[in-house]
């Protein structure tokens, strides 16, 4: 495995991380002020993060050019939609029944059970919104990179949809359009993995030469966080928001960059498990949660060290538990339903 794919796989990692870190706030016990800022700062650049790597590596790795359209939409259907559907199905009673202790409410009748499935936000797990919204996404850049490449308008072709999605983005920053299948996370997130595929075509992070060690990545993440600063944290408008996002971006591929040359990752490192993780972290945040603030009424910084760290080796413990027993039973639905492919 090349040391630049070690890289996206590595920023992967610190984004399924750093969305660990935003959901470790506690539900209603009270934080100090420099936490709220914390986490809406947080907030600013992890999705975004997310989308950009997954238009980035679409392109990068030539998926339009490798794979047939099924086989693609196939394969991304069994990773993205049956964890979806399969793991929110699941989940619907156990919700139910303890909705008062999650400080959440769920109503079982007909449109309340098809809007869980069909408005990604209302989903049973919170953060499973992202799931059905990066999966339109993939099958839209599919498409376009497919006709831009036998045109061969691959730069021309995502500098358009770039500059196209970005003007919507600004135009319709915070407009409730519709939350159905996802249009208004597509509208707000899209452009940033329309971004990636744009740097992508022109292989943009392999070429980025460092010359001063983390001077790139440290320059980046405080101009950042100082336009973060600037005016207030809780109306950041559509261009200082998408600002912060993508130095953001920048500095945190630069320091992973700097990571990857001076330490080996392995192919069966932790960061290539980073799409289970982040489905199995927030059940488990959740009962940290409910033990720490609802039993123990522990202190803020003790809940949310305790969720960071349940959602962080919580998953992990999931995952070596379920290889052990499909392992012994030889079988391979548990892993089916969290998106994993075999014989593939």
């Amino acid at each position: 495995m090349s040391k630049f794919y070690s890289e996206i796989l590595l920023v992967q990692l610190l984004a399924t991380y750093l969305v660990i870190l935003g959901h470790s706030y506690p539900f209603v016990t009270e934080v100090p002020g420099w936490v709220q800022d914390t986490q809406l700062f947080i907030y600013t650049f992890h999705m975004p993060l997310f989308v950009f790597i997954s238009g980035y590596l679409l392109i990068y790795t030539q998926q339009s050019v490798l794979k047939r359209t099924t086989e693609f939409f196939r394969k991304r259907f069994l990773k993205l939609i049956i964890p979806y559907f399969a793991l929110s199905l699941i989940a619907i009673l156990p919700k139910y029944l303890f909705q008062s202790y999650l400080n959440d409410s769920l109503s079982l009748d007909a449109e309340s059970i098809i809007r869980v499935f069909l408005v990604p936000r209302e989903n049973i797990w919170g953060h499973f919104w992202f799931i059905p919204m990066i999966f339109i996404l993939g099958i839209l850049g599919f498409g376009l990179d497919r006709f831009f490449r036998i045109k061969k308008w691959n730069h021309l072709g995502w500098g358009i949809t770039t500059s196209v999605s970005f003007l919507t983005y600004l135009i319709l920053y915070k407009e409730d359009i519709t939350g159905w299948l996802s249009i208004n996370d597509i509208i707000y997130f899209g452009w940033y993995f329309s971004l990636g595929a744009l740097c992508a075509t022109f292989n943009l992070l392999n070429k980025i030469e460092i010359k001063g060690e983390f001077s790139y990545s440290f320059t980046s993440i405080v101009l950042s966080l100082t336009l973060f600063m600037i005016g207030s944290h809780w109306q950041i408008g559509a261009f200082r928001s998408a600002l912060i996002a993508v130095l953001m971006i920048f500095g945190l591929c630069e320091l992973c960059s700097v990571i990857v040359r001076r330490i080996h990752l392995s192919r069966n490192a932790i960061y290539t498990q980073t799409f289970t993780i982040f489905l199995l972290s927030w059940p488990c945040q959740a009962v940290a949660n409910v033990l720490t603030e609802r039993i123990l009424y522990a202190p803020w910084y003790v809940i949310m060290t305790t969720q960071f760290l349940s959602g962080v080796f919580g998953p992990l413990i999931i995952i070596y538990l379920i290889s052990i027993i499909e392992k012994k039973f030889r079988f391979h639905w548990i892993s089916f339903i969290l998106g994993k492919q075999y014989g593939k």
